[in-house]
């Protein structure tokens, strides 16, 4: 199979004007838009009818809308409420817990131990390494 080529000739189509432009039209002739010099806009406002609600031309108020509470989660918001403010009262109680101990005579017999010897729970060191299994 051959390719097929439509020719515009077989259905009379126009044919193009022989000649060429003998002189141009001005840019202003051709320029169509933002003819207008720009100006200032610095304080300038626009003109706006303000229509409150009522007046004729308001829209009319739309319907109120209906706020859905979960009663599970304001019941679980006071839970944890409740739960924080208990830990933060404990929190005050045990604050300074060792600052009471040590100003009572100490905290404890390891004090005076890790006091002299600060490597006291660490003298057996690091286990030796392990070579990897082939």
């Amino acid at each position: 199979g051959g390719l097929e080529v439509y020719c515009d000739d077989e259905n009379g189509a126009p044919e193009a004007p022989a000649g060429e432009w003998r002189n141009l039209p001005a840019y202003q002739e051709t320029r169509k838009e933002n003819s207008r010099a720009a100006t200032a806009w610095a304080g300038q406002r626009l003109k706006q009818k303000r229509s409150r609600p009522g007046q004729a031309g308001a829209p009319p108020p739309g319907p109120t809308l209906e706020v859905y509470h979960d009663e599970d989660l304001v019941l679980a918001e006071d839970m944890a409420a409740a739960d924080a403010a208990a830990a933060a009262r404990e929190a005050r109680k045990n604050a300074n817990a060792l600052r009471r101990r040590l100003d009572a005579g100490g905290a404890g017999e390891s004090s005076a131990g890790l006091a002299t010897d600060p490597m006291l729970y660490h003298k057996q060191g690091a286990p030796p390494p392990q070579r990897p299994r082939a």
